[in-house]
């Protein structure tokens, strides 16, 4: 599993790369995180991808999860306006699936995202 963030003047790409995604071998509710990455320069938010291979919870045991996590931080009362995508990119470059989400009320501590993002089957 290899992870590489990039970033854009206006916003943020973080790619994260799986190889044998398949075999990540873990179960329903177990999660799978990127090492935290920030956006911003002079007061940084910081963020992690989660992912849920089998699924959050029971309901959505069929499905992969994802998720923008947001770190805690010394800010914690900052209330940020986030619009977000997060997507599934193949090999060849083609995209599988790609959700976007808007929060207007992402508080640190918070994750934001699908728990039923995409079915095992289409990955």
């Amino acid at each position: 599993m290899d992870c590489k963030g990039i970033c854009k003047e206006d916003g943020l790409t973080f790619t994260w790369v799986f190889e044998n995604f398949r075999y990540c071998g873990r179960k329903n509710g177990e999660r799978i995180s990127t090492p935290t990455f920030a956006k911003g320069i002079n007061d940084p938010i910081y963020f992690s991808l989660e992912l849920y291979p089998k699924g959050f919870d029971i309901k959505s045991k069929d499905f992969i999860s994802f998720y923008l996590y947001s770190h805690s931080s010394n800010n914690s009362d900052i209330v940020y306006n986030i619009d977000f995508q997060l997507s599934f990119i193949a090999v060849d470059g083609s995209v599988l699936v790609s959700k976007r989400l808007q929060v207007n009320d992402f508080k640190s501590g918070q994750r934001w995202g699908f728990e039923e993002f995409v079915e095992h089957e289409e990955v």
